[in-house]
C-alpha cells in the first residue's frame, strides 16, 4: 500500500466516526486537498482550493450523506477541472 492509499484509509476512517457523532466537520476535505495538490502545478493548486471552498459549503448544506460520497465528489471535481488535466 502506498502512501496516499494509507492516507486516503485513515481519512475514511476517521471521517465515519465523525460523520456518525453527528459532526459535520470539513476538516477531512482539507487534508484530502492538500493531498491532490501535492505535485501539482500552482494553477491545478489554485483551483482545488476554489473547489475545496465549494465542496466545504455544500458538505455542510446536507448535499452529501456521508464523507466517503463528498471525497468521490470531491476527486472527481479535481479530475474534471481543465487546469488539473495532465
Amino acid at each position: 500500500m502506498d502512501s496516499k492509499s494509507v492516507i486516503c484509509s485513515s481519512l475514511r476512517a476517521e471521517n465515519l466516526s465523525l460523520y456518525t457523532s453527528g459532526v459535520r466537520d470539513t476538516q477531512f476535505l482539507e487534508r484530502l486537498a492538500q493531498v491532490l495538490k501535492a505535485g501539482k502545478k500552482a494553477a491545478c493548486q489554485r483551483a482545488i482550493g476554489r473547489l475545496l471552498a465549494s465542496m466545504k459549503k455544500r458538505y455542510e448544506d446536507g448535499e452529501y450523506e456521508s464523507p466517503s460520497q463528498a471525497e468521490f465528489a470531491f476527486r472527481r471535481l479535481v479530475d474534471e477541472e481543465s487546469q488539473c488535466q495532465k
